[in-house]
């Protein structure tokens, strides 16, 4: 029997590199149960099963490491070693044993499972107290080995009963991995233990290739536990990178073996520390250039692990085949169709955030996904019971579809890989769905701009009617006489406004929109034209914003207002009165404001168009250039975002203020 644990060069060295690779998933678990660390329940075995999987690998490694360094066997150094690495193996017994426990149910087979594991607890401590009495040594009542044995023996049994009872509970799919993985560390030492009578005889690479296996599988049963912990979720992550620490290791140990035969077969007149060097260069650069291709392989070895299509390429066909669906329902009817295939759902749906209720709105603000145990049913919504939920926000902010998915008790949790899958599905739709949103938008948008361009044709037609019908030019053409007499000058720059006024209508006839400088301008012309006719009757007050000048506005918006101010709010008033024509930036617009000081509305007639808010007398008859067409215009262009306010500021007067969105 002690030929199992014959200590040779060889077997120190894959023990090593077994042990390096033990506390490497050792480290890469203790992530993962960190990462589990919100579930009360995962706690304990949690901490026991790190602590355990340390003490072992680094017990272990230890004693290789002592024993390399030139302690014997059994000296002091590697047997206080190796006694501290069996502690841990006997404390790794209640430890899976704790995380086993979590895929029990029954009443009965949860009592089973309390006895199981304070018998273990108890047979460890037991064992434990040998070990140490033989490495200190007392009179321990077993040898070294037979207390190895034991313990190791002790692990199995316990463990392998356990499961049993795991499996019996009605296991879902995680748990029959685990059980596999498990049967897998425990063949070795069974067949290590079968070939004890022949193991002396048996070639050398075998005996240290069963040793190695039987000590290392130890590290199988181990992660089988702490994939049970990780719930799942964690699988994928845990698996590949366990193979990439494993391939990084195993592909350093294949070079240095490259490395060490090839200087035992060079000549002695070699310059071996330049060869060294060239051995090192050349080990690092393909090692670099292989980890691209280690990577690639590994996760496809992964994703038919867990029988995963690639997802990144199902993704790219489905953003793909998105682009071509035209309406809404059309593309959440496909990403459902495409959840079903890949997923076998019993049943998904994709429904508006409106159906959820306020509680599980906020858990959806708050994290990306929420998930309960397969088959549970937690969620209801409309005519679905859900166990886990995707959320599909607009502009990455609000929450406006939900994705619903019904699973069976068959069905595993999630795993990373395909969390992370749904969460860029989740993205794809809401990209797929704003994109639909801005074309909408872009067609209703050509369409105001088609109506807005025939609106605007037949205001300018109308504006052009008002300056060229027979009162208006017969008044301008009056006043121009009259000064052609007494100033002809001032008689010259009249007949200059005019053909302005008239020049910039038929100048901007074709388009929809001005920059808010044209239409001051504009209005500024036409006024001085009335100025000159009222003479000191009317004056004009002016102001523009700087920042707004370069803003754009509707065509020919102004004029219409400023000429009901000077028709009927100031021409009836003997004394005149004031017109004042403002431009000023609101904090997400354009605010321009055309008021008199005139009349009023008392003996005025003023139209209130639909859609226009006025304070003040309402008055049931229209003027000649009336509202209504500036608000169809302005309706047409910013749907209900623009406001058009008539209002009275004091006892005489009229205010016209527009608002107009950036």
């Amino acid at each position: 029997m002690n030929k199992l644990y014959e200590v040779t060069d060889t077997l120190l060295l894959w023990q090593t590199i077994g042990c390096l690779i033990g506390l490497c998933i050792s480290i890469v678990l203790v992530q993962l149960v960190k990462a589990s660390w919100n579930i009360q329940s995962l706690r304990r075995p949690g901490i026991l099963l790190s602590v355990a999987l340390m003490a072992w690998n680094g017990g272990d490694l230890v004693n290789a490491l002592l024993i390399t360094l030139g302690y014997g066997y059994l000296s002091v150094p590697p047997r206080v070693a190796c006694a501290f690495g069996y502690s841990g193996l006997t404390l790794l017994t209640w430890a899976v044993l704790s995380a086993w426990e979590l895929s029990v149910e029954g009443r009965w087979r949860k009592r089973v499972h309390t006895i199981l594991q304070t018998l273990a607890v108890s047979f460890g401590v037991w064992l434990t107290v040998w070990l140490w009495m033989d490495t200190l040594h007392s009179n321990a009542p077993l040898s070294r080995t037979a207390i190895r044995i034991a313990v190791e023996a002790s692990l199995y049994v316990f463990v392998l009963i356990g499961m049993a009872l795991a499996l019996s509970s009605r296991p879902v799919r995680t748990t029959r991995l685990c059980a596999k993985v498990t049967g897998f560390g425990v063949i070795g030492p069974v067949v290590v233990a079968a070939l004890i009578p022949l193991f002396g005889s048996l070639p050398p690479a075998l005996r240290i290739g069963l040793s190695v296996y039987a000590e290392q599988s130890i590290n199988y049963v181990a992660v089988a536990a702490f994939i049970l912990l990780a719930r799942s979720r964690y699988t994928d992550i845990l698996v590949e990178r366990a193979l990439k620490v494993l391939s990084v290791i195993l592909s350093g140990s294949f070079l240095w073996y490259c490395i060490e035969n090839l200087f035992a077969r060079l000549p002695n007149e070699t310059d071996r520390p330049a060869a060294l060097a060239i051995a090192v260069i050349a080990s690092i650069t393909i090692l670099a250039l292989s980890v691209s291709l280690l990577n690639r392989g590994i996760r496809k070895l992964t994703q038919r692990i867990f029988e995963q299509p690639d997802f990144d390429a199902e993704l790219g066909r489905l953003s793909n085949s998105l682009q071509q669906i035209p309406d809404e329902p059309a593309v959440l009817r496909r990403c459902e169709d495409t959840l079903l295939e890949l997923f076998q759902f019993p049943k998904t749906q994709i429904v508006p955030a409106e159906s959820l209720s306020p509680d599980l709105l906020r858990g959806l603000r708050e994290s990306e996904t929420l998930e309960q145990q397969p088959g549970s049913h937690f969620f209801h919504i409309e005519d679905l019971a859900a166990d886990a939920l995707v959320r599909i926000c607009r502009n990455g902010q609000d929450v406006v579809y939900v994705i619903a998915i019904a699973r069976s008790t068959e069905q595993r949790g999630f795993l990373a890989s395909e969390e992370v899958f749904l969460r860029h599905l989740a993205h794809v739709i809401s990209i797929r769905l704003a994109g639909l949103r801005i074309e909408r938008e872009k067609i209703e948008h050509e369409r105001r701009e088609a109506m807005l361009l025939h609106q605007t044709m037949e205001a300018e037609l109308r504006a052009l009617r008002a300056q060229i019908n027979p009162h208006f030019l017969f008044n301008a053409l009056n006043t121009i006489a009259d000064l052609i007499t007494v100033d002809g000058g001032k008689a010259e720059k009249m007949t200059e406004r005019l053909a302005d006024v008239f020049r910039h209508v038929l100048t901007h006839s074709q388009k929809s929109m001005i920059t808010v400088r044209e239409e001051i301008e504009f209005v500024r012309r036409y006024l001085e034209i009335e100025e000159a006719r009222f003479r000191d009757r009317l004056q004009v007050h002016i102001d523009m914003d700087s920042t707004t000048a370069e803003m754009q506005v509707p065509a020919l918006i102004l004029q219409p207002l400023v000429e009901n101010a000077i028709n009927h709010g100031l021409a009836p008033k003997v004394e005149g009165g004031q017109v004042f024509v403002s431009a000023r930036c609101l904090d997400h617009g354009l605010l321009l404001v055309v008021e008199d000081n005139g009349i009023g509305f008392v003996g005025r007639m003023v139209e209130h168009p639909p859609g226009a808010r006025a304070n003040g007398n309402r008055k049931s008859r229209s003027t000649g250039v009336g509202l209504t067409n500036i608000t169809q215009r302005l309706r047409t262009l910013y749907g209900d975002k623009a406001e058009l306010v008539v209002e009275r500021p004091a006892e005489t007067g009229c205010r016209v203020t527009i608002k107009i969105p950036s």
